[in-house]
């Protein structure tokens, strides 16, 4: 019995180590960059002014190029924090793609690249070169202020008549 318990125990241990050589082997063959892909991938960012405040209702168009072929598109507006979120899924990207990001705000429109890592969430933020004008910069009280005095001159010309 002694040697038939040896023998099973050479058995296992042929065979555990076989199966240990298969999966090495395995993951060996397969490329790097296909270790990447297969699950989902967030790109996200902040939308700012030159000035650095967030910009709420940016379009961001996010795209994947696989060196200059376009392979994947997505779209999000900013929120009131000027974040977007696109989530592109496992066969949408790979590790060492560009990732194109483009902000448009008021007919202007900024962009900004990474290259894609295999990270399940990369952010890429884009900053207008332009300061964004609000109503309450000088630019809004001028245009307030030449508004209301259009209004004016129309109710008082009417009076007099």
């Amino acid at each position: 019995m002694d040697s038939f318990a040896s023998d099973l125990r050479v058995k296992r241990c042929v065979s555990i180590v076989a199966s240990l050589a298969f999966v090495l082997t395995a993951i060996a063959l397969v490329p790097e960059h296909a270790a990447a892909q297969g699950f989902p991938k967030d790109v996200i960012g902040t939308v700012r002014d030159q000035a650095g405040t967030p910009v709420q209702g940016a379009l961001v168009i996010v795209k994947m190029f696989d060196g200059t072929t376009e392979k994947s598109s997505h779209s999000d507006t900013t929120n009131t924090l000027g974040r977007y979120t696109t989530t592109f899924g496992g066969t949408e990207w790979s590790d060492g793609w560009t990732i194109n990001v483009s902000a448009t705000y008021n007919s202007q429109t900024e962009t900004n690249n990474a290259i894609c890592d295999d990270a399940p969430i990369q952010t890429v933020d884009v900053t207008f070169t332009f300061e964004i004008p609000e109503f309450g910069t000088m630019l809004g009280i001028v245009v307030a202020g030449l508004a209301l005095g259009i209004v004016a001159v129309a109710v008082l010309s009417r009076k007099q008549q």
